[in-house]
């Protein structure tokens, strides 16, 4: 059960951090409402997207990265921006690695679960 809400977890904030770079990129180029048309999608999932509350599959990931005209990778956090001691709320939110929405017993979930695939 609790590998369960780790695993939610993780995807949780993967979805936040790959939100929070289209919307990164997205804003002063295009609206919600251009990127979705570009992409196929209606505005409300643009923005549910952005906001990490719905996953974006990866043919949508391709479409998005080429109507912001970056790759693909650039969305995912990368392996070296997980750091390898245990660093403080602050800083990580700091860094842009866990989006706001979490609190701090969630954010420790993360962690652990994080710390559990390294170990594997």
């Amino acid at each position: 059960m609790a590998e369960n809400r780790q695993s939610e977890l993780v995807n949780q904030w993967l979805n936040q951090v790959v939100g929070q770079r289209i919307k990164v990129l997205r804003e002063g180029r295009f609206t919600q409402q251009k990127l979705a048309d570009q992409v196929g999608l209606n505005r409300s999932s643009i923005a549910k997207i952005e906001a990490g509350t719905q996953r974006v599959t990866v043919d949508t990931l391709f479409l998005i990265a080429k109507a912001l005209e970056k790759e693909t990778d650039y969305f995912l956090p990368r392996i070296n921006e997980v750091p390898s001691k245990r660093p403080s709320t602050k800083s990580i939110l700091k860094r842009g690695l866990v989006p706001d929405g979490l609190n701090k017993e969630e954010l420790e979930s993360v962690w652990e679960a994080i710390q559990s695939t390294e170990q594997k």
